[in-house]
């Protein structure tokens, strides 16, 4: 147990010395105070490095529960690296710690030098579970195991001006469960931006958050979800939200919120949405908006686009009612030989220059409404009907594939 300002400190005020911390596996390190463990280097000049290495349980006093404020603490204020590895639990369901679980930065904005925290095995339980900054030009690194993060505020957060960001979660569940909780938030200046999950990432307002003003990839392996959006990506640089055969991506308001007028790409292999009422993917801000609902992919719910030349290219299955806004542009809707459009509700396909049948159609008793252009189902396209039906808003019906109608009446333009 250490004193009230912390557990275990290491201080450096001079121009070269690194500062490593080790502790071991089945021991508890308690404090009930500022932090449990603390390595900082204070000279700008110093080229020493940071290594914080605890495999050891960190808490508050057995006394005094949820008040111990951080558990591992790495500040840099030098030009050296920072390198945290984490595998012990840090607070737990019941000792919540009101800081930061994991809180690694470099404050000199001259550093080339990385930052970089592991956090495997160990669960943390605390306001936000792990926090870096880097003002400096070098990488940063977030990478998690298979432990719990259950934070209140944000699960991680990493921030920084013009080095890349990377963060990739393990199988553990990230969650953030305040209402303006946040699973995974990165905000960035002109670095780049990376996002890849294996596990849950949930928040009260976003499942995953991303802001900068360059390239931004963001690969969804589990669940993620949100009130606001499961997924807000915020650039003007492109950005390639891919979902996984595992993904599933759903929010309560928009399952893809793309923020800015940054090129955005789809690509989906796993489930966007919950239901086909559902707002599946808002890209009315982007530029243009490329959407590839691939073989296997399930697609519930809308899509509205903005003013570029999106598209929407559907092999796998798109299930659908209201209104899709495809925007201004010369936009693209294509339903290609193997994919399935389900109809479980009238449903408009608003503002397209270009609508291509070699799928599946399944209409049920519904419309589908479209723009004043030709309708054409192709050679391999199917339509069918669960009884009457139709087929309305475009110019013209032609007809080279398969109609499986119910017993009703199927109307189509003359």
């Amino acid at each position: 147990t250490g004193p009230a300002s912390g557990g275990i400190v290491l201080s450096s005020s001079g121009t070269g010395a690194n500062l490593q911390l080790t502790t071991s596996s089945g021991r508890t390190i308690r404090s009930g105070g500022v932090v449990g463990e603390y390595l900082v280097i204070t000279n700008a000049a110093s080229t020493g490095t940071l290594q914080l290495s605890n495999n050891a349980s960190v808490a508050s006093p057995v006394s005094a529960p949820n008040t111990l404020a951080t558990g591992l603490f790495a500040d840099q204020y030098g030009l050296g690296s920072v390198a945290v590895v984490n595998s012990g639990a840090i607070g737990s369901a019941a000792d919540r710690l009101t800081g930061f679980g994991i809180s690694a930065d470099i404050l000199n904005a001259g550093s080339t030098a990385t930052l970089s925290v592991l956090s495997g095995s160990g669960s943390i339980y605390a306001d936000t579970g792990i926090r870096t900054v880097n003002v400096g030009s070098g990488a940063s690194t977030v990478t998690t195991g298979s432990g719990l993060i259950a934070s209140n505020i944000v699960g991680i957060t990493a921030s920084g001006t013009t080095g890349s960001i990377t963060v990739a979660t393990g199988g553990g569940a990230v969650n953030a469960s305040g209402v303006a909780g946040i699973g995974i938030s990165v905000g960035n200046g002109s670095g780049a931006v990376s996002i890849s999950t294996g596990g849950t990432a949930s928040g009260g307002t976003y499942g995953i958050q991303a802001v900068s003003t360059d390239i931004q990839t963001i690969l969804i392996g589990g669940s993620t979800t949100g009130a606001t959006a499961g997924i807000h990506s915020d650039s003007i640089g492109a950005r390639t939200v891919s979902i996984g055969a595992s993904g599933n991506v759903t929010g309560s308001t928009q399952a893809i919120l793309f923020g800015n007028f940054g090129r955005a790409t789809v690509n989906n292999s796993g489930i966007i949405g919950a239901a086909s009422t559902d707002l599946a993917i808002n890209g009315a801000a982007a530029s243009t908006t490329t959407v590839a609902n691939n073989t296997g992919g399930v697609l519930n719910g809308r899509v509205t686009l903005g003013v570029g030349a999106d598209s929407l290219t559907n092999t796998g299955t798109f299930n659908t009612q209201g209104i899709s806004d495809f925007g201004a542009g010369t936009d693209a809707f294509t339903n290609a030989a193997g994919g399935v459009v389900t109809v479980l509700g009238n449903t408009t396909f608003a503002n397209l220059e270009t609508f291509t049948q070699a799928g599946r159609i399944n209409l049920n008793t519904f419309t589908l409404t479209g723009p004043a252009i030709a309708f054409v189902n192709g050679a391999t396209g199917l339509i069918d009907t669960n009884g009457s039906a139709a087929i309305a808003g475009f110019t013209s019906f032609s007809n080279s594939g398969t109609l499986d109608l119910a017993p009703g009446t199927f109307t189509v333009p003359a």
